[in-house]
Formats: C-alpha cells, sequence, structure tokens
C-alpha cells in the first residue's frame, strides 16, 4: 500500500497515476482543494482503496486523477464524501 514519501503536485499525480484514485497524506490545500500531497495508495477502482484505508492514521483525501462520469468536480479533483464511500 505504501508509496514512497515524496511530496508530488497535482499535475505530477495526474501524469503518475493517470485515470486512478489516489489517496493522499501530508498533502497542501488552496482553499479546501488539495494541490499537492504524498500518495499512499492508488487504484482504479475506489472501493478497493476505500477497503484498504483502514489502517491509515491521519487526515486524507481520496481524488480521481481523470474525467469524472459522474461525481463532484473541482478544479479538476473529484472531492469523494469520506463518510459515504461510493456516493450515488
Amino acid at each position: 500500500m505504501a508509496e514512497a514519501a515524496t511530496k508530488l503536485s497535482w499535475d505530477e499525480i495526474k501524469r503518475t497515476y493517470p485515470n486512478e484514485w489516489v489517496v493522499l497524506l501530508d498533502y497542501e490545500l488552496d482553499g479546501d482543494i488539495p494541490v499537492n500531497g504524498v500518495v499512499v495508495d492508488h487504484g482504479a477502482v475506489k472501493r478497493d482503496l476505500y477497503k484498504r484505508l483502514h489502517g491509515i492514521n491521519g487526515e486524507w483525501f481520496v481524488l480521481y486523477t481523470g474525467k469524472m462520469r459522474r461525481g463532484l468536480v473541482m478544479g479538476g479533483l473529484c472531492v469523494v464524501d469520506l463518510e459515504d464511500p461510493d456516493p450515488a
């Protein structure tokens, strides 16, 4: 699950993990949106990430790096409701 502890910009994250869900720790915000962070997990299936998140301590963001077919997209970032891991 653990990736290298290198903080990446959002553009670097999108290039490195195209069309995937990513889990960020140690992120910096611009308003309410992370602009960089350390990727600690990633994958094509959001539900699989949520199953693995139980062992991650700290505040984290789950974001999608591609274009969304549905969901809330803000500034190119998909912000997922962490209380509802599978929103409509």
